[in-house]
């Protein structure tokens, strides 16, 4: 299992956010969630790749870049036997998010908080994720159960990482 690495905007969720999403106390959020952090098209070139595409991956991490800018590296789906990959220096793990994978929404991090019977807000991690590689399938088995009629609640698992 190889990762794609998008090239994404950073999240520096205000009050109004907090007062959404039921995270707060977070100085950063992390998040697949395209709306919160856009992937970021330069000059015509729309950096999501793969690590065998070269030279875009190359490029992609060679690339400059901005104080609001990020790349992040993930994983669809890890299984048991392969998460928590260990990336080239300088990514950082940041946690599980739960995305749909048509439209990229966050249960977690884009869902208004009402999740709370199958997320505990109050335990997601400095970025906003769930730390833990069970817990992330648990919960999205809560919400798959708990939540059948809400088309958010329907998830991918996403391993994410980071690079600044």
């Amino acid at each position: 299992m190889k990762p794609i690495y998008i090239k994404a905007e950073r999240f520096f969720p205000i009050s109004e956010y907090e007062e959404f999403s039921r995270i707060t106390g977070r100085n950063e959020i992390v998040t697949f969630d395209v709306c919160l952090c856009p992937i970021i098209v330069d000059e015509g070139i729309h950096y999501e790749v793969y690590e065998d595409e070269a030279p875009d991956y190359t490029l992609l991490l060679k690339a400059a870049l901005k104080p609001d800018e990020q790349i992040i590296a993930y994983f669809v789906n890890p299984t048991e036997d392969y998460h928590f990959h260990v990336l080239d220096d300088g990514f950082e793990f940041c946690g599980y998010d739960l995305s749909e994978e048509m439209t990229g929404i966050s249960a977690i991090t884009n869902c208004g908080g009402g999740f709370d019977t199958a997320i505990s807000y109050d335990q997601l991690n400095k970025f906003g994720l769930l730390n833990d590689f069970f817990q992330a399938y648990e919960v999205r088995d809560k919400l798959e159960n708990q939540f059948p009629e809400d088309d958010h609640a329907f998830c991918e698992v996403y391993e994410l990482w980071r690079m600044l």
